[in-house]
């Protein structure tokens, strides 16, 4: 753990990024069995409703438990206070919404941004000031 912000050296990064890809080809093979790669797969056409879809929810939620401790392990390592960012990370999703509180959707299905929207603060969240 580090105390302050910092860059991971080569080997920490490519570790972490390959832990990540583990916990993430898991997921997809949870959702999806028999794909390791949901966006190289036939699986990621399932909108048209011909590809079977039976995940394992055990399964799901324990790659999903997996990418969170390698993603927050990841950051922890960067010196990051993972639950500052997710905060400031989550506050910042939640300003897409509408004056009523209701989010707005674009055509793919993703949240739009109202005019209510304001970009994350993230140096504000690891506490690096920024030269204006």
């Amino acid at each position: 753990m580090r105390d302050t912000p910092q860059t991971l050296c080569r080997t920490e990064a490519i570790l972490a990024l390959k832990l990540i890809e583990e916990e993430y080809h898991e997921l997809c093979e949870a959702l999806f069995p028999g794909s390791t790669d949901l966006l190289d797969s036939p699986a990621s056409n399932i909108e048209d409703g011909r590809a079977p879809y039976e995940p394992n929810l055990i399964e799901v939620a324990d790659a999903l438990a997996d990418l969170d401790v390698v993603i927050n392990g990841a950051g922890i390592r960067h010196g990051f206070d993972m639950q500052a960012l997710s905060h400031e990370v989550f506050s910042s999703n939640m300003s897409k919404l509408d004056a009523d509180g209701k989010p707005l959707y674009r055509d793919d299905g993703k949240i739009a941004k109202s005019s209510l929207f304001r970009e994350p603060d993230i140096a504000g969240a690891l506490g690096i000031k920024v030269a204006a």
